[in-house]
């Protein structure tokens, strides 16, 4: 995790020209996706997808600017998939926003605008290269106030526990039949050695 005031140094000063794309989110968790381009990543994306040479953009036209604002919910929507899936949890994107600007602007008025609780990001780098070696990288910011933070980090000490069971079971050679895990409600669980059954409520 990355203090917010840190961000401009990370994306080369507050000054330095970037794409963003913000998304809130929704659901089990409240937070926001920021997806950050370098200017040169952003200008070698639109020219790809634009089918023009590499080098071509030097401006993001309105078109431009759409397509980057449709590429950034497509690779912000498979990131919270994947992150959704991991947590068990539900997490809803809403319409993205697109800002080309400085870093500091862009930083700044997303925590003005949206009136963004969180302290810390978490930091993911994405590198993409093309079958003719060119190279794009991109930033996601995922963004959580502390509460959502700790809930993070306690469904990820629960995802690892459940795989270190699973393990457990499987070297001792117990079948698992069921199971009911994740999400963000709590659970009892009943063994009953007189009838040989085990009963799992749910505490909603």
């Amino acid at each position: 995790a990355v203090p917010l005031a840190q961000l401009p140094e990370m994306l080369g000063g507050r000054e330095e020209l970037v794409t963003g794309v913000y998304l809130p989110l929704t659901g089990d968790l409240e937070g926001s996706v920021l997806l950050v381009f370098p200017q040169r990543s952003a200008r070698t994306l639109v020219d790809l997808l634009m089918r023009r040479e590499v080098g071509t953009t030097t401006t993001l036209s309105e078109i431009d600017q759409s397509a980057l604002k449709e590429v950034g919910n497509i690779l912000s929507g498979n990131c919270l998939t994947a992150l959704s899936q991991f947590l068990g949890m539900r997490l809803v994107e809403h319409i993205p926003d697109l800002a080309h600007d400085m870093v500091g602007a862009v930083v700044d008025a997303i925590i003005i605008k949206f009136g963004q609780r969180a302290e810390q990001a978490l930091v993911i780098v994405v590198e993409m290269t093309t079958k003719e070696k060119v190279k794009i990288r991109a930033y996601f910011f995922l963004l959580f106030g502390l509460e959502e933070a700790e809930t993070i980090l306690k469904a990820i000490k629960a995802k690892l526990n459940v795989e270190a069971t699973r393990k457990k079971l499987k070297k001792e050679g117990i079948r698992l039949v069921g199971e009911s895990v994740g999400g963000s409600i709590g659970r009892s669980v009943e063994f009953s050695t007189a009838a040989g059954s085990v009963t799992i409520r749910t505490k909603i």
